[in-house]
Parts: C-alpha cells; sequence; structure tokens
C-alpha cells in the first residue's frame, strides 16, 4: 500500500512538468503551478530578454507572471519565489520512505539529455507482483471481520477511489488525498500537511476544547446545584412585587380610613342641622293667646242656657275663626323653615361601583441573550492562522 502511495505521487505530483524529473527546490507561482528554482531560473532568462521587463509567461497555462520585486535582477527571480511547501513535505516523505525501505534498483532513464540532476531522479520500482498475490491467498485464508469495507485508519477519497485520505488541508479542516491536495487545494487560504504533522498543529487547540467541554460541564453541574440564572430573576421581580402589594395594602387602609371618617363628619352635620334655630315665634304667641281667649268666650256661651243669645254670637265666632286660619297661614310662610339638600359625589360614587385595576401583571419569559449568565470560557477554535507566505505570494 505505502509502494503503491509513492508511486502514485512520484508520476503524478513530484514531476516537474520542463525537465520531467522529480522536484528539486520545488518553487510556487502565484498561478500555482510549481517548478524546480533551477528550471524555473534557466526559462526565466531564456524567454526574458530586457533587463526593464516586468512579467514572463508560466511554462504551463502561458499566463503572464509578475517578478516578484522591482529591483530583482532577472537571474534572482526564481529566488525570490516562494518554496512549495506542500510539495517539499511530499518530497521529504517520500524520500524517507525510500531511505527507510529496501533500496531500489535504478530504472534506465529516458531522459538522458536533461543533465545530471534531472537524470539522477530514482523511483522505487513497481509494486512486487508476486509478493503481494502471495500476501492475498495468505488473507484468503483468514475469514473476513464483519466490518466495513475499509477500516477507520485508512480512509479513501471519495472522488479518487483508492487513494488514502493522508493529508490535511488547514485552512478548509477536511482530510484529502494526495490528488485532492494538488489538483483542488491550491488556493492560498489552504494549506495541506501530512495527518501526523496537522495533529501536531492542532494539538493545542485540542487540548483546550477539551478544557471548553469540562467548562461547559462543571457550568451545568452548578446550575444543577444552584439553579438557573433566571430564578434569581424571576425571585427579585417577585420580590418587587410583593413590595407595589404591600404600599398599595397600606394606601388603601388609610383611604378606607379617611372615607369612614368623612362619612361621620357628613352624619354629624345631618344631625346638627336647624337645631341652632328659634324654635318659637312672637306672633304666633300672641296669636295663640287671643285664640285662647276666643275658645274659652265660645265654650261660656256653648254651655250656657239655649237661647237666642248664643244664635247671634255664632257668627261672630265663625267670622273669628276664618281670621284666626288666615293670620296662622301668614305666621308660617313668614317663619323661614330650614331645608337639607344633600349632593352626592357622582365621580366617588362610580370609584366604588367600578374601582380600577390596583396593577397589572405579566408573566413572560425574557430574552436569554438579556439574561446576566456566567462567561463561558471559548476556546479551542479550529481557525488556524496559516503560514500562508510560503504557499503563494500575490
Amino acid at each position: 500500500m505505502a509502494q503503491r502511495v509513492v508511486d502514485n505521487l512520484q508520476n503524478d505530483y513530484l514531476m516537474c512538468s520542463i525537465c520531467l524529473g522529480r522536484y528539486n527546490d520545488p518553487r510556487l507561482l502565484p498561478c500555482g503551478h510549481t517548478f524546480c528554482r533551477q528550471c524555473l531560473s534557466d526559462h526565466i532568462q531564456q524567454t526574458v530578454l530586457s533587463a526593464n521587463s516586468n512579467q514572463f509567461k508560466c511554462p504551463n497555462d502561458r499566463g503572464d507572471v509578475r517578478r516578484p520585486g522591482p529591483n530583482t535582477p532577472i537571474r534572482e527571480w526564481a529566488n525570490a519565489f516562494p518554496v512549495d511547501t506542500f510539495i517539499s513535505s511530499l518530497l521529504q516523505a517520500v524520500h524517507n520512505h525510500e531511505q527507510g525501505g529496501t533500496p531500489a534498483e535504478p530504472e534506465p532513464s529516458n531522459t538522458g539529455t536533461s543533465g545530471g540532476r534531472r537524470g539522477q531522479t530514482l523511483t522505487r520500482p513497481r509494486p512486487q507482483r508476486p509478493q503481494r498475490q502471495s500476501r492475498r491467498q495468505q488473507q484468503q485464508n483468514v475469514p473476513p471481520p464483519p466490518a466495513p469495507q475499509h477500516n477507520s485508519n485508512e480512509l479513501t477519497c471519495l472522488e479518487h477511489p483508492g487513494r488514502p485520505l493522508e493529508y490535511f488541508c488547514l485552512g478548509c479542516t477536511i482530510l484529502i488525498c494526495s490528488h485532492c491536495a494538488v489538483r483542488n487545494h491550491r488556493s492560498p487560504r489552504c494549506e495541506c500537511v501530512a495527518n501526523e504533522a496537522a495533529l501536531g498543529r492542532l494539538s493545542s487547540k485540542i487540548d483546550r476544547l477539551k478544557s471548553r467541554f469540562e467548562n461547559q460541564m462543571t457550568y451545568i453541574q452548578d446550575l444543577n446545584r444552584n439553579g438557573m440564572p433566571f430564578d434569581t430573576e424571576l425571585e427579585n421581580s417577585k420580590a418587587q412585587a410583593f413590595n407595589y402589594l404591600s404600599q398599595v395594602e397600606n394606601n388603601v387602609s388609610e383611604f378606607t380610613q379617611q372615607c369612614l371618617q368623612e362619612v361621620e363628619n357628613l352624619k354629624a352635620t345631618v344631625r346638627e342641622t336647624g337645631q341652632g334655630m328659634p324654635r318659637e315665634n312672637q306672633n304666633m304667641t300672641s296669636l295663640l293667646g287671643r285664640l285662647q281667649d276666643t275658645r274659652q268666650g265660645y265654650e261660656t256661651i256653648f254651655n250656657a242656657p239655649p237661647g237666642p243669645t248664643f244664635l247671634t254670637n255664632l257668627a261672630k265666632f265663625e267670622t273669628q275663626a276664618d281670621e284666626y286660619e288666615s293670620e296662622i297661614e301668614r305666621a308660617v310662610r313668614g317663619n323661614p323653615v330650614p331645608k337639607l339638600d344633600f349632593v352626592s359625589n357622582t365621580a366617588f360614587q362610580n370609584f366604588l361601583r367600578n374601582p380600577p385595576p390596583i396593577a397589572c401583571m405579566e408573566v413572560k419569559e425574557t430574552s436569554r441573550a438579556r439574561r446576566p449568565q456566567q462567561a463561558l470560557r471559548r476556546e479551542g477554535t479550529f481557525d488556524i492562522p496559516t503560514n500562508r507566505g510560503n504557499r503563494t505570494r500575490r
């Protein structure tokens, strides 16, 4: 498996398109193409004919590439472009594999005219078919485990079947294969490294994420012991409501006492009305005396033996009775009679019949964003600042 990966990398991604050999000191252009430093330098010096030129053509797409610096001489342009760190890591991985494995027999080179460095390209021979077949035959004798087709340690790419996901893009935070790394993850925000290197780069972030989970668990445990944050807010609002209602209760009690006192005062006023006015009238007293004398004279004549004298005085007594009635009416009309006019307060009566509401209470949930909460430590973010200067410069 490892030899097949090395062969794929060698044939697909580690070959310079100028010398057709393995990259040597790979340099990355802004357009995303990589070349050997010496191959790129030779191409620049052969194609740039004027010292005042500010650009050259990319050997692959023939696009214009600006000179790396205004005062950089043409022979130093290739040195000024950044090293392709991804290709360099692939070269180092292949080199380590070749150094750690069995020395491979050199293949006859078809690029004899390419020079010493290009002709010395060493590749491991294609997978040894007999050994692989024998291992497969041995594995066929062992019953397969009841697991998925590929285990968790050897995931393969969905876009490129058979290629292992042995790289991790720090910019996109996804596992990728070598083909995806070279073809699809060459933008400035991407930085592709081996999975082991990615774990090393992310170790501090992973530890902080673990601490973040622990802080969240501690926070939830504290809430279970001490109550939710809005419990305190609810108790405070209830205390404020009770204080207000107590004040209203005191005010209502004082208002009731005042109303009852005013009612007693009005009753006393009603009882005392007219008590200070004179009960006797001087004219009525004189009239009463004369009326008593006339009545006594009438009874004297009435009790005497009947005779013509009674009949003669009867008309006189009748006339005096009419005069007394007229005089009584005049005396009554002339004497002032007190009258009590009681006017009720209509507004107060309406208030008693339909008292206004004391208060309005509404139970609602406030926004969680506005509740004072204990600040949680947010750590472990995977926004890793990549060293973009090592990938490309624009």
